[in-house]
């Protein structure tokens, strides 16, 4: 997109955009033909006003291009089911891999719904399905792993830092702190089980230093308790869940319909699939200790899809005589209730939203039964001509049903796209958040639930990521860059984007995503200086000498220190209980018996950014604000103090002078 558009900002969200809308095609195409043109609008529908799709279709997260890819191996893997051909069957995994490509190991959160669909559904003999499911399992390892497997490969000298990986490697990421990490780092108390982390920074991981964010810190505060109403929570609940009761509902009623025979039939073969690829993601997002909300959108497509065919099987049947007429007016009751105890968090727009969904779904359903009642009343002319009208009437009450359960989920769209859901971490709904990433959107927690820390603008965690500098401040770095490759260095990625979108210039990441990734060490930083490589630093406005988050002991508590204040109390998060892990290496975290309030020593964390930016305030020269802006007033003992940032200038600096 940017090769073919130019580098803009829309060129980057162009290809999310464009996925979401294929992704609503998709959806009506597979559910239209099996079962009809007014499931398949349905279905659309209910994808097209999924609050957590509007805020990554927006985004430059990629996992709107995720759902895409996994629903094109949809369509092949039902192809392959009714035809009992290889080629199909390979072709779908070939989409699987892709999408793991795309975001490692959530796109097989739907794999199960694959192997599930042709080995019930097609008619093939058992033996032969076996090993036909076999070959496609070689073909979705060898197409996921071949990235990996190729940067593994290659030399680390050749090759950048695989971010939140504990030894430089992609199979360590992948299984470690995006596997096994999201899975087992959460409290399942409900249970008896307390979950302990896996992977970087966990405590079951080689190397306790790894920043707060590896840690899945911010997972319950972000997610809610584990548990099996998670996904109807405070802050899940509103992003993919207001039907989610009703693609249940429609689950249960459309199975019930139809008797199964092995190998299933094509109506079967869909519950099937969706039904598997629904509890499937449910399951996990109900138990995974770290995720971001955003990875809900996995679940939109078959929300989408059991609702539209619930929903056109349910009026069916409501035309009919048999007991299932009676499931659509209390699915409608029922998900509006859902969506009633969704909305209860939000005082603001549960005062109106509420009552208005409640009162026409209730006016609906009552509709509904009045009118069966009268159709299906002993027959005489009174109730012939009755019942003419109740057909009409439960068609009527039907739609304005229907029309009801969306007002929520559409409200939460459009507040999205009004205000914007994107950032490091989108998330759709009201905007009165916390921003974790900048602005709006990112990690975030219901107004109800903020907490304020000192220092930062608009409270809460806002500001801490992404923030830069201003426009004076980067117009002296333009202007005096020269043939310096980069424009300025910078503690995380997060905070060199913003630049670089402003800028259109290279900026380098001194710690990778976060900061906490040992990528460089001092001497290979002197090196880069020497040959011209970078000369500008500037050290705050993320990880680095500013303010480092990290976290108490159960790890959803954010903590605030400095390196100037390592265990000082600074901000304590909402629990007020006390610090109990070493933070003063920037954006790294300790067993608390090796801090020095415990009798130990800090550990030494090399190539960490608080090495490299110590050693670069220590030995560069500061550019004061007088020197960008010509005032007389320098700050923070000659250094720029705009927008949060500390500017250095390391043109100077001798090899001897390297520690």
């Amino acid at each position: 997109s940017v090769q073919i558009f130019g580098f803009h900002d829309w060129s980057l969200l162009l290809p999310e955009a464009l996925a979401g809308l294929g992704s609503v095609l998709l959806v009506y195409y597979l559910v239209r033909r099996t079962w009809g043109e007014l499931a398949g609008l349905l279905a659309a529908a209910a994808m097209t006003i999924m609050p957590v799709a509007i805020a990554t279709n927006r985004s430059n997260i990629v996992d709107s291009v995720l759902v895409f890819v996994m629903l094109l191996g949809a369509w092949a893997i039902i192809r392959a089911t009714e035809t009992g051909q290889l080629r199909w069957l390979a072709l779908a995994m070939f989409f699987a891999g892709l999408g793991f490509n795309v975001k490692m190991l959530e796109a097989y959160l739907a794999v199960p719904a694959f192997f599930a669909l042709y080995f019930l559904g097609a008619n093939r003999r058992w033996r032969t399905k076996v090993w036909h499911l076999a070959l496609a399992g070689v073909v979705l390892l060898v197409v996921s792993l071949s990235w990996a497997t190729a940067v593994d490969l290659t030399p680390a000298s050749q090759r950048p830092y695989v971010g939140s990986s504990d030894d430089n490697s992609e199979y360590n990421l992948i299984f470690g702190y995006n596997g096994l990490n999201r899975l087992l780092s959460g409290n399942w108390s409900f249970l008896g089980l307390h979950g302990r982390g896996f992977g970087p920074g966990g405590r079951g991981s080689a190397n306790p230093t790894r920043s707060a964010v590896s840690r899945g810190g911010f997972g319950q505060g972000e997610n809610g308790a584990v548990g099996p109403l998670r996904l109807l929570n405070t802050q899940l609940g509103g992003q993919a869940s207001w039907l989610l009761a009703l693609a249940l509902i429609a689950l249960l009623a459309a199975a019930w319909r139809y008797r199964p025979t092995l190998p299933l039939g094509r109506a079967h073969q869909s519950l099937l699939f969706w039904g598997v690829w629904l509890l499937s993601c449910a399951g996990f997002f109900s138990v995974a200790g770290f995720f971001h909300a955003y990875y809900l959108v996995m679940m939109t497509p078959p929300i989408a899809a059991l609702s539209g065919i619930g929903l056109a099987t349910m009026w069916t049947d409501y035309a009919g005589r048999g007991w299932r007429g009676w499931l659509l007016p209390f699915a409608l009751f029922a998900v509006a209730l859902t969506q009633r105890r969704i909305l209860r968090p939000y005082p603001t727009w549960n005062r109106w939203l509420s009552p208005a969904i409640l009162t026409a779904v209730l006016g609906a359903a009552l509709v509904l039964l009045i009118a069966r009642l009268i159709r299906l009343a002993p027959s005489s002319r009174v109730c012939r001509a009755l019942g003419a009208t109740g057909v009409r009437a439960g068609l009527l009450a039907s739609v304005f049903g229907i029309i009801a359960l969306g007002f929520a989920p559409t409200t939460w769209a459009m507040e999205t796209t009004w205000h914007g859901g994107g950032g490091m971490t989108p998330v759709a709904g009201p905007s009165a958040r916390v921003g974790f990433g900048g602005g709006r959107g990112g990690f975030s927690l219901p107004s109800s639930d903020t907490f304020d820390i000192p220092g930062f603008p608009g409270g809460g965690l806002a500001g801490g990521f992404g923030q830069t500098a201003d426009p004076l401040t980067l117009a002296y770095l333009v202007n005096n860059q020269g043939t310096t490759k980069f424009l300025v260095a910078v503690p995380n990625a997060m905070s060199a984007s913003a630049i670089i979108l402003e800028t259109g210039k290279p900026v380098m990441a001194l710690g990778g995503f976060t900061g906490s990734d040992p990528i460089l060490t001092v001497a290979d930083l002197q090196r880069l200086i020497n040959n011209g490589t970078v000369r500008y630093f500037m050290l705050s406005g993320g990880f680095g000498r500013g303010v480092t988050p990290s976290f108490n002991r159960g790890g959803t508590t954010p903590e605030f220190r400095t390196p100037n204040d390592r265990f000082g109390d600074f901000g304590a998060g909402r629990s007020g209980r006390p610090f109990d892990g070493f933070a003063g290496a920037a954006g790294t975290f300790a067993d608390p018996s090796t801090t020095p309030e415990h009798g130990g020593t800090p550990p030494a964390v090399a190539g960490s950014s608080f090495d490299i930016t110590a050693w670069v305030t220590a030995n560069c020269q500061a550019v004061s604000s007088a020197t960008i802006d010509g005032s007389n007033s320098a700050t923070n003992n000659g250094a720029s103090n705009r927008g949060g940032t500390d500017l250095y200038d390391c043109r100077h600096i001798a090899t001897a002078r390297v520690p």
